[in-house]
């Protein structure tokens, strides 16, 4: 991710898509852990951060730098059924990617008058 560097460690649309992809496993660690919850959210940073929330929890990888304005997020919300599934962390995992991925098509966040993404 070579472009970060020169778009002031600011990530494009395609390199946080492709980071979401890349982070897959480590999202679905951070989702296990919070996995009896009503409601999930998935939140990332411009810059690369990411965070899987609750209400009550905050979690992010080991090492992450503190990040106070999340620029794109995704909930879902978890019934009865999809709780009871025993694939239930691949499925919210997707669902959360899926819709970050899509909310990053939508969005576009801006420095001044300058795009910082394509």
């Amino acid at each position: 991710m070579k472009l970060a560097l020169e778009n002031n460690g600011n990530l494009s649309k395609a390199e946080l898509k492709e980071l979401l992809l890349d982070k897959r496993k480590n999202i679905k660690k951070l989702v296990s852990q919070v996995k009896h919850c009503k409601n999930i959210t998935l939140s990332l940073a411009i810059t690369g951060e990411y965070m899987v929330s609750t209400m009550r929890t905050k979690l992010t990888p080991n090492k992450q730098a503190t990040v106070d304005h999340w620029h794109y997020s995704y909930l879902v919300k978890v019934d009865k059924d999809i709780a009871k599934k025993k694939n239930f962390l691949s499925v919210v995992t997707n669902q959360l990617i899926d819709g970050l991925c899509k909310a990053i098509e939508r969005i576009t966040w801006y420095s001044g008058l300058t795009p910082i993404t394509v």
